[in-house]
């Protein structure tokens, strides 16, 4: 049988080997355990060229300067060495000014004899001229003698500038697009960042920097605008239009999933079937935020801000105005004692401004489309309002499915209160078919006989849409709130604004890879 089964083989041209499991390879030490390995045989070397470093490196003994002897100058003493160049050696004073006429920002030392001290390239007499791409000047100004710029390698005494008349403050662009873009990433608060900017300078804080926090948080606020300004299209209107006459919501990032007639819309959709009219249905969530309070610091009349109703908190002026006429009406009421209902209590307000904010955003893709600010809890008036305001957004849809966690009641007497109370500016100029739902995971806390209506599961036409985006909103903006809670309230306005931007823009752009991979989820 051995002679067989061989014979077989060798007819197949398979050695008989295999056909016989392979043992497994023993993992090596390094693989399993790849810090032990590096304790043992390499942390010695690391710590002896990290102390290396910190000293002369690889030019222990040369004293004269490199670069003038390769150019045939007569050599400079070689005491000074760049910390963000990639180059480790040492050069003269003049060498090191003329390499980096075109990186004043860069970080140097200077060698003393024993260790490297801290210098700037101001100090070597490096000077930038501005507005000239030349760098040279006819009849040059000199700057304030407290001129600082902030950069990313730290502040440096020398390009952006926090004032207009007397300047002793500017960054870099480079500072303010990493500040800003850090900010949206991390959540982090501006003084953070600050700070770690000068410990980055000054770890013992013997020497600490000018303290220019106050300027980078006016710098900082002037580039979020500026950049929702450019990235909306004010800067490049071809209408003679004047930035101030930007319209409301003009700088928010539009859902491009949302039905819009003329846009993504057939112009028969009216006319379609009723197993089709899904297709062009709206989808909405409505939903507040507890967290992202406002203490009552500082003014409006202190901090006008800039842009407010441009993006996505409603316009200020027609809110609180409407909010006034608004203010007897009783909480909305509780179907189950639900917990977010019970914040609605004034017992919450005490010292704040804002108590949380209500938002309107689309149940596909959870991008965000309207939101206003809560002053005493999640109340008709508030939630009215801020819905009223993203009706604009579908204009001549006649089918919208609105999501709420508390639809049940909100939509208790919601045509009366469209026809009696709300302002012209918010009511919807076209009738529409309102279809309400409660989002999947907050329906059975309502724990009500006869919920059926309000149940995504039943509701024809709306797939596997969950609607609890807002809940994915929250979790992703929550962070801000220790930081947004004690600032003055336009300025809370614009980073909440400018984060609600970033956020819309993470799902607009995300929106290929999902189309991407929706036939395979749809094929599994």
């Amino acid at each position: 049988m051995p002679g067989r089964a061989q014979e077989m083989y060798d007819d197949l041209s398979i050695p008989l080997s295999a056909s016989l499991p392979k043992s497994k390879k023993k993992r090596s030490k390094k693989s399993r355990r790849i810090n032990l390995v590096w304790l043992e045989k390499h942390r010695t070397h690391y710590l002896d060229e990290l102390i290396r470093a910190d000293g002369r490196g690889d030019v222990p003994s040369i004293t004269v300067c490199p670069d003038c002897a390769a150019r045939g100058k007569s050599p400079g003493t070689a005491e000074f060495r760049c910390m963000d160049c990639f180059s480790p050696y040492l050069v003269c004073s003049s060498c090191c000014t003329e390499q980096h006429s075109r990186d004043p920002f860069h970080r140097v030392e200077r060698w003393n004899g024993d260790f490297f001290t801290k210098t700037s390239l101001a100090k070597l007499g490096l000077t930038v001229q501005l507005n000239h791409t030349t760098t040279q000047c006819s009849n040059p100004l000199r700057c304030h003698q407290n001129f600082l710029v902030m950069d990313t390698t730290g502040p440096h005494r020398l390009l952006y500038p926090a004032t207009q008349d007397v300047i002793q403050t500017c960054a870099t662009f480079r500072y303010l697009d990493f500040i800003h873009l850090h900010s949206l990433t991390s959540k982090g608060s501006t003084l953070g960042f600050y700070q770690t900017m000068e410990r980055l300078d000054d770890n013992c804080g013997l020497a600490p920097p000018m303290w220019r926090y106050p300027a980078l948080k006016l710098m900082l606020s002037q580039w979020r605008h500026l950049h929702m300004l450019k990235r909306g299209g004010r800067g490049h209107d071809p209408n003679p239009r004047r930035v101030e006459d930007t319209k409301p919501a003009e700088l928010a990032i539009k859902c491009p999933s949302c039905p819009r007639p003329g846009i993504n819309l057939p112009h028969d959709y009216l006319d379609a079937p009723p197993q089709d009219r899904f297709l062009y249905r709206a989808m909405i969530a409505m939903d507040a935020n507890f967290r992202l309070k406002n203490q009552l610091v500082s003014s409006w009349t202190r901090d006008p801000g800039m842009g407010i109703g441009c993006a996505y908190f409603v316009e200020r002026k027609g809110y609180e105005r409407y909010i006034k006429t608004r203010m007897h009406d009783e909480d909305i009421s509780t179907c189950v004692g639900f917990a977010a209902l019970a914040k609605a209590a004034t017992k919450y307000s005490r010292g704040l401004r804002y108590t949380g904010v209500g938002a309107v955003s689309c149940a596909r893709t959870d991008m965000i489309t309207a939101v206003g600010n809560l002053e005493k809890g999640e109340r008709y008036g508030n939630m009215d309002y801020t819905f009223g305001i993203a009706l604009r957004e579908f204009v001549g849809v006649d089918d919208i499915l609105i999501s709420y966690d508390i639809a049940c009641q909100w939509f208790v007497n919601l045509e009366s209160r469209m026809k009696k109370l709300w302002p012209e500016e918010i009511k919807p100029p076209s009738t529409f078919t309102a279809v309400p739902a409660i989002p999947k995971f907050h329906e059975p806390g309502h724990g009500q006989l006869n919920h059926e209506e309000y149940s995504l599961n039943i509701i024809p036409g709306v797939g596997s849409t969950d609607a609890e985006g807002p809940e994915r909103i929250w979790a992703f903006h929550n962070p801000l709130a220790n930081s947004t809670k004690p600032m003055a309230p336009a300025t809370r306005l614009l980073v909440l604004d400018d984060n609600f931007g970033f956020w819309n823009w993470l799902k607009y752009a995300g929106h290929g890879k999902s189309l991407h991979f929706a036939p395979y989820f749809i094929a599994n």
